[in-house]
């Protein structure tokens, strides 16, 4: 009879995390050391979508600044020639704001769908599932990065002044980046099971980018309709973002808080709705 060799150990034993559970570790602990070990496939899945959306496109990843700046062109044509706006240096104005909405938008879009359509891999293969949504909004910052500098062509280019708060622009970013990461989550688990999602995020988002100081600036509405920039956080992004490379002025100390506490908050609710519904997306699927 074989004995241990050493009869006192206590048996190992490995917990998993219950995917039904509310505590710490069910939500943040194991979901966010799940996420650190399969890091490399994160850098692996931007770097593919990269690749993958211009492959075989004459121009390349140059459609990534080309797109926003005829876009740009044809609203600063419309809106300098049709309605006479005399913004100050109305181009670097209008595609500071542009940039940044994009930003969200295509994360929004192509995070709804991301679980989706990584439907093949995560049926067949053991991994994070928000690594899809939160590699959507990876991808699209760097697409951001690309239209920045654009962004520093049209100032150039306008003869809008250069200031040295725009040297503070990714920290200006920062919260619209929390808040798209969260929403990007959110989205994306509740499309699993409510396909229709999509066609009402169209809509939203179609209305919202009127109700949004893109193209036109807060002062131009009466200050009776103020509320409706107040309760939009994507007004307060883009504002942010402006005081700093347009304006060259730093945001409200309490602005900016707000709208950090909304992108915390935000990413939190996507995180815990995520892990919360992820367990049922094999049956969905």
């Amino acid at each position: 009879m074989t004995t241990p060799a050493n009869p006192t150990q206590e048996p190992v034993t490995y917990v998993r995390a219950d995917r039904a559970a509310w505590d710490f570790h069910n939500l943040v602990q194991m979901p966010l050391a799940e996420l650190f070990q399969f890091k490399e496939l994160v850098r692996n899945i931007v770097t593919r979508d990269l690749k993958v959306r211009y492959k075989r496109s004459i121009f390349g990843i140059l459609w990534t600044v080309a797109a926003p700046l005829m876009q740009m062109i044809v609203m600063w044509t419309v809106f300098t020639q049709a309605f006479k706006v005399q913004t100050p240096y109305f181009a670097a104005y209008l595609f500071s704001g542009l940039i940044t909405w994009n930003l969200f938008t295509q994360s929004s879009a192509a995070g709804a769908v991301s679980i989706l359509n990584a439907a093949g891999l995560i049926t067949k293969i053991k991994m994070p599932r928000v690594i899809f949504p939160l590699t959507v909004v990876v991808n699209n910052l760097v697409n951001l990065a690309f239209s920045f500098v654009a962004l520093i062509i049209v100032m150039a280019l306008s003869g809008a002044p250069f200031h040295a708060t725009i040297l503070l622009a990714p920290f200006m970013l920062l919260p619209l980046a929390i808040f798209t990461m969260g929403w990007a989550m959110l989205v994306s688990a509740v499309m699993v099971f409510f396909r229709d999602l999509q066609y009402f995020l169209d809509i939203a988002l179609g209305a919202l980018f009127y109700l949004t100081p893109i193209m036109w600036e807060p002062s131009a509405i009466p200050a009776k309709y103020h509320w409706i920039l107040s309760i939009n956080p994507l007004a307060k992004y883009i504002h942010i973002f402006r005081q700093s490379v347009y304006a060259g002025q730093l945001p409200e100390p309490e602005v900016y808080a707000s709208a950090l506490l909304i992108g915390i908050a935000t990413f939190a609710i996507g995180w815990v709705v995520f892990q919360r519904l992820q367990r049922k997306f094999l049956y969905w699927l």
